[in-house]
């Protein structure tokens, strides 16, 4: 069964995901599913759009919708995980295609298929972790004024007092530096510390992933295509055990190493062909045409 797609037109929202949807759109030709792009709504079966054009799109062609029993698969383009349930329970909606899962929102409609690596250089040759100059580091915006500030500055205070009590660890943290200067860190360093920015989710992660430098994160709920979160370490939002799970990371530093190279081989294997024939599947097994 053939499923026609349409793509609203790619909106001016964060690089990131600009870059996601034009990785579907040249993505899916390319593959050899049952997906394909039309160029016109009356043409599709389904209608790919923005969270913000969703209403917009459908109120405009409501009659042409409700009359060809067409159905939305929605991008969050916001920094955050998706929670708008009136969207997701609704019946023109056959599902939400999230960078994040959480699951704290129990809604089958909000899958997590995001990837952006087509923005990363994968480094060749990094040093092994138990190689490294630098045992923990973080560098990035403090001021970004709102509830993030706090987390951040809180999470640089703890990574402070982390090298204090145990001065065998060399801990290294800062506002942004220069391109160079941050790669160079990351290639020197056993484990990124990524705090919470606007969002949950954060380019780091995938910087991290290609220079093999271990994530340590707060509260990994949600998932990213192929999901690296999965070999990365968290610790709770109040920081009570960061201490303890940073200590074990280093402590046990082949095993962290394994879960560092579980990560690139991740990376190096991934391909959009895969991702498109995953998309194609949950839509097989949702829509009734």
């Amino acid at each position: 069964m053939k499923i026609a797609c349409y793509f609203t037109p790619v909106p001016d929202v964060c690089i990131y995901k600009k870059r996601w949807i034009t990785q579907w759109i040249h993505g899916i030709p390319k593959t050899d599913s049952s997906l394909y792009i039309v160029n016109r709504i009356e043409q599709c079966k389904i209608i790919f759009t923005v969270i913000t054009d969703y209403e917009n799109i459908y109120l405009e062609h409501k009659q042409l919708i409700d009359l060809n029993h067409i159905k939305f698969i929605i991008i969050s383009c916001q920094d955050t995980p998706f929670d708008n349930i009136a969207i997701s329970d609704n019946d023109n909606v056959l599902f939400v295609l999230d960078h994040c899962k959480n699951t704290k929102l129990e809604n089958t409609k909000i899958l997590s298929l995001s990837n952006t690596q087509n923005r990363f250089v994968f480094r060749e040759g990094v040093s092994l972790l138990k190689n490294r100059q630098y045992d923990l580091v973080f560098f990035g915006k403090i001021n970004l004024g709102n509830e993030y500030q706090d987390h951040r500055t809180q999470v640089i205070k703890k990574m402070k007092e982390f090298g204090l009590k145990y001065p065998r660890y060399k801990v290294k943290t800062g506002e942004t530096v220069s391109l160079k200067e941050y790669y160079h860190y990351l290639l020197s360093s056993k484990i990124l510390i990524s705090p919470y920015g606007y969002g949950p989710w954060s380019l780091k992660d995938f910087e991290a992933v290609c220079t093999g430098t271990h994530v340590i994160k707060p509260n990994i709920y949600y998932e990213c295509y192929p999901n690296y979160y999965a070999n990365m370490d968290h610790y709770e939002d109040n920081l009570d055990r960061f201490d303890e799970i940073v200590l074990k990371a280093l402590k046990h530093i082949d095993e962290t190493q394994q879960k560092v190279d579980k990560n690139r081989e991740m990376f190096q294997q991934y391909n959009i062909q895969k991702q498109v024939k995953q998309l194609e599947m949950l839509i097989q097994s949702k829509i009734i045409m």
